[in-house]
């Protein structure tokens, strides 16, 4: 029989609740559902599982004061292969084999989308893990256990596991997942898990060498958290052959590097590619305030538009420039800047445009 619903009336709730606990001090509160998400070699597992070890020792965690709790890993993606990370990271730290972190890894497949009202493996989980303060899922495509991550029933299975295994054990869960093709709209597959949880956060990979671990979504807090970090090489030993076994730990970076450029829409990108094709035929040495430059007419830049087929039989030569100047000359980092005749004499011909990014072929 399931438990009477809780109700609480609004007067019980004009005192605020200020003895919040987290887990990790402004990044990650307890009983909550987390999802850290990145492309394949960002260094996301690597990067949660430093958390988790972390929250099992006790340890501050970039600068982060740590609740130490039982941590419990289910290694579904990494499977055994998970003892080389966690003997690393424990010669990095230069723990010995009596210290006290209370973390454990599940190495076992586990099913989180197929679910049974007569038993399925989330009572099997609450069952051997009995109690815990954070349970790790890596990752949510092999817990799916061949369910569909686009399919809203399948998605909203998985959910009802993580909240089940929440209530069961009292305790915070982490998801890690893959980011989709568009990185901009979070984890792959269907939107039901970006909207139930609390805290997203987002692993990227930059060409330096520098990671980003990015708080995208906090359900109670401003969010906007950005830490740096690089994954440094350990090496344990050889293997039989004589060959050296290594694994990478997570250290913090002093350099946060700015987002990943947006990749352009199909549409936007074509325009772009138009205004470069006008600038090669067409180009001419303009002054601006920043000094002269080539740049080309708008007048051109539209004519070479249409010469791409971008006004096309259907859309309306109006729509697809106000696109244009939407798309590719708004906000802070604009893909090309004007310089528009007059107001009072608007002229396309005698207004002009050129690429604002550097590296932007002329």
């Amino acid at each position: 029989m399931k438990p009477p619903l809780e109700i609480i009336p609004f007067a019980d709730m004009l005192e605020p609740d200020l003895d919040t606990r987290s887990l990790v001090k402004g990044l990650i509160d307890t009983e909550t559902v987390v999802m850290i998400f990145g492309e394949s070699g960002c260094g996301k597992t690597f990067w949660t599982l430093d958390l988790g070890l972390h929250i099992a020792a006790g340890l501050e965690f970039f600068g982060h004061c740590v609740t130490r709790g039982r941590v419990i890993y289910i290694a579904a993606e990494a499977g055994r292969s998970i003892k080389k990370r966690i003997a690393a990271w424990a010669e990095a730290q230069q723990l010995g084999d009596q210290q006290d972190v209370n973390f454990s890894a599940i190495v076992s497949p586990v099913d989180l989308c197929h679910l049974d009202e007569k038993g399925d493996d989330v009572d099997r989980l609450a069952a051997a893990v009995e109690a815990a303060d954070l349970v790790i899922v890596d990752t949510v495509s092999r817990a799916l256990a061949g369910g569909n991550e686009n399919a809203p029933d399948d998605m909203g299975a998985f959910v009802t596991a993580l909240d089940r295994l929440r209530e069961k054990l009292k305790c915070t869960i982490i998801a890690v997942h893959h980011v989709g093709k568009d990185a901009s709209l979070g984890g792959r597959g269907h939107s039901l898990l970006h909207c139930a949880v609390d805290t997203e956060i987002k692993i990227e990979r930059h060409a330096n060498g520098v990671c980003t671990a990015a708080v995208t979504k906090q359900r109670d807090g401003p969010g906007g958290t950005k830490l740096a970090f690089t994954l440094r090489p350990i090496e344990l030993g050889e293997d039989q052959d004589g060959d050296p076994v290594t694994s990478c730990v997570v250290e913090t970076a002093d350099h946060v590097p700015p987002p990943k450029a947006k990749k352009l829409a199909p549409q936007d990108q074509k325009t772009l590619d138009a205004l470069n094709e006008a600038l090669a035929e067409r180009g001419e040495i303009i002054a601006t305030d920043g000094g002269d430059l080539k740049a080309v007419s708008v007048a051109s830049w539209y004519e070479f538009m249409e010469k791409c087929g971008l006004f096309g039989n259907t859309a309306y030569p109006r729509q697809v420039k106000s696109r244009a100047r939407r798309k590719l000359a708004e906000g802070d980092d604009p893909y090309v800047r004007f310089k528009w005749a007059p107001e009072d004499k608007p002229d396309d011909a005698k207004s002009f445009v050129w690429p604002a990014r550097t590296g932007m072929p002329l």
